[in-house]
């Protein structure tokens, strides 16, 4: 199995495709950089020549520990986020690595 010890790099096209879908869904985000953790994205950015990733992340505390904590909302908005990525995903959805014309 591939993986990135540098993380996954996320598709500008994924990316704006989350940003909208968020949008539709009237979730807030904040745009971070993910230190010191990984994600299954950083392998899966690596298979054949690419494949689309973008990383949705909830804020929380004591991550991995009997005492981790999140605030519910932000979970319910990475829900809303989710939903509406799932439901907008067809066939006429660009997720290429080619920039836009």
């Amino acid at each position: 199995s591939q993986s990135s010890g540098g993380g996954a790099l996320a598709q500008p096209g994924m990316v704006r495709f989350l940003d909208r879908c968020a949008a539709e869904a009237g979730v807030r985000t904040q745009r971070g950089l993910f230190y010191g953790g990984n994600s299954d994205a950083a392998a899966m950015h690596l298979v054949r020549s690419g494949v689309p990733v973008g990383i949705l992340n909830i804020a929380r505390r004591y991550s991995h520990s009997p005492a981790e904590m999140l605030d519910l909302n932000d979970a319910l908005g990475a829900f809303g986020i989710l939903v509406a990525a799932s439901l907008g995903f067809s066939a006429d959805t660009d997720l290429s690595f080619l920039p836009e014309a």
